[in-house]
């Protein structure tokens, strides 16, 4: 019995590829986010407290030390002096007072958009924060939080 045209051709193209073939399948399926994920030791999105922020983030190990890397889908409102700090708060307990209590200076945002990263201070160990803040210092105003998971 012959096999439909589709049925022959998938059987003989798809299922005989190389690994990458499922690698492409889980990107389209997944919208990408399986591969931005790989590696991660956190990640996540970013939730408004002053004003909104697109995009996704991680910070995955690199070269004996960790590394926060803002995805190309990264955007929120220009401002002097937005910084990017470690909290041990939860994203809850922030506040405009209290954004920058015992938070940890990442460092200076570089751009209001685009891909960015930024190597965390040495030694420092990301497991033991709660929160990724966005703040802008000059004017003491919450931008945005992310938990870490």
């Amino acid at each position: 019995m012959r096999m439909p045209i589709i049925a022959s051709h998938i059987k003989r193209r798809v299922l005989t590829r190389p690994a990458w073939v499922l690698w492409m399948l889980v990107l389209l399926l997944t919208g990408g986010s399986a591969l931005f994920a790989q590696d991660a030791v956190s990640s996540g999105k970013w939730t408004k407290k002053g004003y909104e922020v697109e995009g996704e983030w991680r910070i995955v190990e690199k070269n004996g030390g960790y590394v926060l890397e803002l995805t190309g889908g990264f955007a929120t409102k220009k401002a002097p002096d937005l910084k990017l700090f470690l909290s041990k708060k939860s994203a809850a307990e922030l506040s405009n007072r209290n954004a920058t209590e015992g938070a940890t200076l990442i460092g200076n945002l570089e751009s209001a958009r685009g891909a960015q990263s930024y190597r965390l201070p040495a030694n420092m160990d990301p497991k033991g924060f709660k929160t990724l803040v966005l703040h802008c210092e000059k004017y003491s105003k919450l931008w945005a939080v992310s938990p870490l998971r």
